[in-house]
């Protein structure tokens, strides 16, 4: 197994790169994501590897000045990227 870059940059190490080989040398690959902003969209860049996964857990930050549900919010997300588009039912099912 090759060394994972100590930075990823997106130019010199490209971060959906480093994710999809490791991603795919596991036998029962999980992935754990902890940030502050999430895209639904993003997750497309990690196919095939990420139809392989046996667990995805997100831990998404929470806005400083307003609360909210994330399910509440992600679905808002989703409904107005299906309004203008952006986003169809099978990418939401998938």
């Amino acid at each position: 197994m090759k060394p994972i870059p100590d930075l990823i940059d997106n130019r010199k190490h490209n971060l959906a790169e480093v994710l999809r080989f490791l991603l795919s040398q596991g036998q029962d690959p999980q992935m754990d994501v902890v940030t502050a902003f999430f895209n639904l969209k993003g997750l497309s860049s990690l196919e095939p590897e990420i139809h392989a996964l046996t667990r995805l857990r997100l831990l998404l930050g929470k806005e400083q000045e307003q609360s909210f549900v994330v399910g509440e919010r992600l679905l808002a997300e989703l409904e107005d990227a299906t309004s203008r588009g952006e986003t169809t039912a099978g990418e939401i099912d998938r």
